[in-house]
């Protein structure tokens, strides 16, 4: 994934950043005088790769001529100084991309070498590998000038795209297109992507993509940003994968890559059989690829094709032998007797000994010892002092069953190490964890420098499986090192607390209890006190005595707390609540609801008794919390119902300035000066604090024709994010038939909703045209209508091709997942443009009337074949009928999946 994400540094300069490196270029003999030129030009850009500086690898291009053929392409008229200004912009970006990557090359393969008839002009296929991402296939468009060799262009061929041509379409785009600004926020967000995903902050790449989302683009833009998406989501998210790769296709950017994407995807997602073709589909097409070859042998060995799987690990050593993964899987998917078979690729790696501790590790993980036992006579032939050669040598007797000889020979490691070694973390794990197993706990826990570690480790009476060790120690000898440990810790809290979980997690909650109730008293730290609180009453529910964890431990109102966590809505919980009310009326969690009633009934002047001995009896803090502000917003709110507004704005100056601006606009309502009201409405919103227009809106004392109508709110006041929990933005349909989905059928249904559309060609599509369908496939068409996009698929077969593990994954009733299993087609429909601000972090929320085409869209279009609805990206299913679709037309369109949740 690394070297997936790596692509977007191309994706933004428009440049396949040089991505790997050559040891020795071996040029095929009988080469013209220019395919030697070529060759040694590549050789020498090789070396420049792996220069301290980046300047070297700049020189190999001419930036002037690049941007006089995106210029030209471009087809907008440019004068020469910006047109200066533009390569030295290029230049620029250029040597950014390649600081940022830092991958220089350690081999190369010239493929292919196609000239011009002058010999003045060559596209080179060059192949390059580097240790940072693999295998990288590159164009290069080579010029001469000045009777010198000098890249003009370069296409990344996975992704199908050139420098040129997408500056090109950039450029026209920015100079011709009505939505410059919109397009420069867009590209901003690009380019910051592009920058987290090269320092490899993969959150932060998605945080920037996804800020784009629902943003107007133009259209040589969408496949570009579709193909980000899909590139940075798929190491996280596959099913926005596969949504984001089928949108770039629309917008016609068909790639090599998506087979591989698609391929991860599935990976992830169980399909393996799915995820096979696509791997198979990637190296047909794209020829062999180690990462590619990996992920096919990881998915043949799920389904037990252990043949097939070998054959692929093969096949990527065979093409990159430098690839330590592939030979860790190859010898781990070996059958015993044929384990021998991976050291010949062992040695062929760069550096064996310092691969020795990759490989040996992988082997310890996966509990194989024969593997171990080869790698090792393998490494001993190689290097016999190399390091960490003992720790794998008594790794290999534990997995054996030898643990006493493993626990002999750790512990003479250990009395040979310096005690602030940072091997000791490793080699006393597995100290104790032989130790365990062999009755030397004490012998054990004495070496241990990590006496935390080691009680963790040493307690621990379980396999990796959870099931119990046949020679564990006894319970007495358990108990006793945990003593043990708390009298040489004095009780402490931390000590307390570790000793405490130790017994909960082998489920002895009793003893555990215990430690947390003296962990709690060892404390005068309230944080530490509730973290010791927490952990006992966690204790008392696994036990069954949730009310006696209420009766016996105080406060009162954070042991509720902890329990409506730990416990799910039912009769233990309601007694649990009824209790403490009844206990604690006068707490602030009743309290709340109390004032509520009292201002909604006009109580003003008990409710402002009320609200006196709950700030005098609440015990706060005084540094202006939430529970302090929200009782003093009430007092002030009291104080506007007896009408003594001059108290009720005095009473205000000690609130933060986004609640003083709240009760000021309330204070001017009921005053009835809307001028005053206005400004102080305007400075609440602008503070962005606890109170926005929602609350205005909730407010007895605004009258309702004061507040601004959101449908014609413009700017900053319009602007609430976008949130996928409360709004609906993809709905997936489960078809029991399928449904055909084309410009026809969509423009039929647009007819019948009210919304008549036309069919228009790619060549049609700018961002500003509005009201009409394209074709973009054989199952998917693009709708553009009242300044939105939509985008709807079909598709014939089970939902993402599994309907036994999309009815496991989504985790619903038998009823609703019977449904799920017997579905036979599906149709998608989703928002993926809408009208958005530019000053803002997040996308806006969907507009009302958008969310509601999107209910008569589905609904159309599918009729009454639609079994199950599914809101994608909150992944919970709701079964499909009238009701859902009157639901999801409603104001509250989330109130569709609402049952669901």
């Amino acid at each position: 994934m690394i070297r997936c994400l790596s692509l977007c540094l191309f994706l933004v300069a428009g440049s396949a950043v040089a991505q790997e490196q050559p040891a020795a270029n071996n040029s095929p003999p009988n080469l013209s005088a220019e395919e030697q030129q070529i060759h040694q030009f590549f050789a020498d850009f090789e070396t420049a790769t792996r220069a301290d500086s980046v300047d070297e690898q700049i020189q190999f291009f001419d930036f002037d001529e690049l941007t006089r053929d995106i210029v030209e392409q471009s087809g907008v008229a440019m004068p020469p100084g910006l047109q200066s200004q533009l390569a030295t912009v290029m230049q620029t970006q250029i040597k950014q991309q390649f600081e940022l990557l830092d991958a220089p090359w350690t081999r190369h393969r010239i493929v292919r070498i196609e000239f011009s008839d002058d010999k003045s002009i060559a596209d080179v296929f060059v192949r390059s590998w580097s240790v940072e991402l693999g295998t990288a296939r590159e164009s290069y468009l080579l010029k001469k000038i000045d009777d010198q060799w000098r890249i003009c262009d370069v296409s990344q061929l996975s992704i199908g795209v050139s420098m040129v041509a997408l500056s090109s379409l950039g450029l026209r785009d920015t100079m011709q297109s009505n939505i410059a600004s919109e397009l420069v926020y867009a590209m901003q967000k690009i380019t910051q992507c592009a920058t987290e995903c090269a320092q490899g902050n993969v959150y932060a790449a998605m945080d920037h993509i996804d800020g784009i989302l629902g943003y107007p683009m133009p259209e040589s833009m969408q496949a570009l940003r579709w193909t980000l998406s899909a590139i940075i989501h798929g190491a996280i998210d596959p099913e926005k994968t596969i949504e984001s790769l089928e949108k770039a296709e629309a917008f016609g950017e068909s790639t090599l890559l998506a087979d591989y994407l698609r391929g991860e995807a599935y990976l992830e997602l169980g399909r393996f059989e799915v995820a096979i073709n696509h791997f198979r589909d990637y190296v047909n097409h794209f020829g062999a690829d180690a990462d590619a070859y990996y992920s096919l042998g990881y998915a043949l060995e799920q389904l037990d094709r252990i043949d097939e799987a070998i054959d692929a690990y093969k096949a990527a050593l065979a093409d990159t032998p430098e690839s330590v993964d592939n030979v860790s899987a190859l010898a781990l998917a070996l059958p015993d007797s044929r384990k021998e078979e991976f050291v010949t690729f062992y040695r062929n790696l760069p550096d064996p000994t310092s691969s020795f501790e990759q490989v040996g590790d992988a082997f310890v993980y996966a509990s194989d010892a024969p593997a171990l036992r080869t790698l090792i006579d393998t490494m001993v032939t190689i290097d016999p002092a190399a390091e960490y050669m003992d720790y794998y040598r008594a790794m290999l007797e534990h997995l054996e069953g030898n643990y006493r000889v493993a626990f002999d020979s750790l512990a003479e490691s250990l009395s040979q190490m310096d005690t602030e070694a940072e091997a000791r973390t490793w080699y006393e794990y597995a100290l104790c964890d032989a130790a365990r197993q062999c009755d030397r706990i004490d012998q054990a826990y004495a070496m241990c420098v990590d006496k935390a570690q080691a009680i963790d480790t040493l307690t621990n009476r379980t396999d990796i499986q959870g099931e119990p060790l046949p020679d564990a120690a006894s319970q007495a000898t358990i108990d006793a090192l945990l003593e043990k440990y708390l009298l040489e810790h004095d009780n402490a809290f931390d000590a307390l607390m570790l000793v405490g979980r130790s017994h909960a997690g082998r489920e002895e909650y009793p003893a555990a209890s215990e430690c947390f109730v003296k962990a709690m008293s060892s404390t005068d730290d309230p944080d530490e006190r509730y973290e010791a609180l927490e952990e006992c009453v966690y204790c008392y529910v696994s036990m069954d005595r949730a009310l006696d964890a209420y009766n016996e431990f105080e406060p009162k109102s954070d042991v509720v707390e902890i329990l409506e966590y730990a416990l799910d809505d039912g009769e233990a919980l309601t007694e649990i609540l009824e209790k403490f009310q009844a206990d604690e009326p006068d707490s602030l969690r009743f309290v709340w609801t109390t004032l509520q009633e009292m201002l909604e009934q006009g109580e003003y002047q008990p409710g402002l008794d009320r609200v006196d001995l709950a700030l005098s009896e609440a015990g706060l803090s005084g540094d202006g919390g939430y529970e302090e502000t929200s009782l003093v917003v009430y007092r002030t709110r009291f104080l506007i119902g007896l009408k003594r507004y001059d108290d009720a704005i005095l009473a205000a100056h000690s609130l933060a300035e986004d609640s003083r601006e709240f009760i000021r606009a309330l204070v001017y309502a009921a005053k009835g000066d809307r001028r005053q009201f206005d400004i102080a409405y305007q400075r609440c919103l602008a503070a962005e604090g606890m109170y926005g227009a929602e609350s205005f809106a909730e407010a007895p004392e605004v009258p309702v024709q004061w507040l601004p109508d959101s449908s014609e709110q413009t700017g900053d006041e319009a602007e609430v994010p976008f949130s996928p929990y409360t709004q609906v933005r993809r709905v997936v349909l489960l078809l029991d038939e399928p449904r055909s989905v084309n410009a026809g059928s969509v423009i039929a249904a647009s007819r019948e909703i009210g919304e008549p559309l036309y069919a228009i060609d790619r060549r049609q599509m700018t961002a500003e045209e509005d009201d009409y369908v394209f074709q973009a496939s054989d199952y998917s068409v693009i709708v553009a209508t009242q300044r939105c996009r939509y985008f709807i698929q079909a598709g014939d077969g089970p939902y993402l091709h599994n309907a036994d593990l999309l009815a496991e994954d989504l985790d619903t009733d038998e009823e609703l997942s019977e449904l799920i299993r017997q579905h036979s087609a599906w149709l998608a429909i989703d928002i993926f443009q809408w009208p958005q601000g530019i000053d803002q972090d997040s996308a806006c929320e969907i507009p009302d009337n958008a969310g509601k085409l999107l209910a008569q869209f589905a609904r159309q279009l599918v009729g009454d074949g639609a079994t199950v609805a599914i809101h994608s990206d909150m992944q919970i299913a709701t079964r499909c009928n009238e009701e859902f679709f009157v639901k999801l037309s409603s104001d509250t369109p989330i109130s569709a999946f609402e049952a669901a949740e």
